[in-house]
């Protein structure tokens, strides 16, 4: 059974057909396919190591799979030296 789809935007022939004859739709479909290989390869290099602690899955999976969406995963080291700790204003 097909979803209802409400609305006077769009007909419904063309959101469950027409939309895949779209550029758009052709683009995102390739986007899928190389993100869907991406992660494919991720998962494949990563599959041997079975014990990993929290610090190797953040490099190994999530920061890789971050890249994949095309996501930045700069992520900024806490300046420990010289750091001054501020006092909570408790008023």
């Amino acid at each position: 059974m097909k979803p209802q789809i409400h609305g006077l935007l769009f007909t419904t022939d063309f959101l469950n057909e027409g939309i895949r004859q779209t550029p758009g739709w052709h683009a995102s479909e390739n986007d899928f396919i190389i993100f869907r290989d991406e992660i494919k390869k991720i998962f494949a290099t990563a599959q041997n190591n079975t014990v990993l602690n929290e610090a190797q899955t953040e490099d190994e999976f999530i920061l890789p799979v971050i890249r994949a969406l095309g996501w930045n995963t700069h992520r900024d080291t806490p300046k420990m030296a010289g750091c001054k700790r501020t006092p909570l204003n408790r008023s």
